[in-house]
């Protein structure tokens, strides 16, 4: 599967592109066995869980987000995903002061 086509990897809030972007956002998950304790006597140690997580991937591009929607689909190994095109907010705060006497 290619994963490129100029993709932004977003880790953190503060790396998602400030301007309108195209993305595709994959989940996944994987599961820990846990410890023997857990198994032996419930309640203690550490259980089995599953972890779920997302992948963020920006594009600047279009054309460069169509491509990579185009391999998704022909994949044969396919992920759920949902593509989207991201138009972020700009938050203004104004703070003001009255002193009353």
């Amino acid at each position: 599967m290619s994963y490129g086509n100029n993709a932004i990897y977003v880790h953190n809030p503060n790396q998602i592109p400030q301007v309108k972007h195209w993305a595709i956002v994959e989940g996944s998950s994987y599961t820990t066995e846990g410890d023997q304790r857990s198994r032996d006597a419930p309640g203690h140690g550490y259980p089995a869980s599953t972890n779920y997580f997302i992948e963020y991937r920006a594009f600047l591009s279009e054309e460069d987000w169509k491509a990579e929607i185009d391999v998704l689909m022909k994949s044969s190994y396919r992920k759920s995903f949902r593509a989207m095109i991201v138009t972020p907010v700009t938050i203004n705060v104004n703070i003001s002061t009255e002193i009353v006497t």
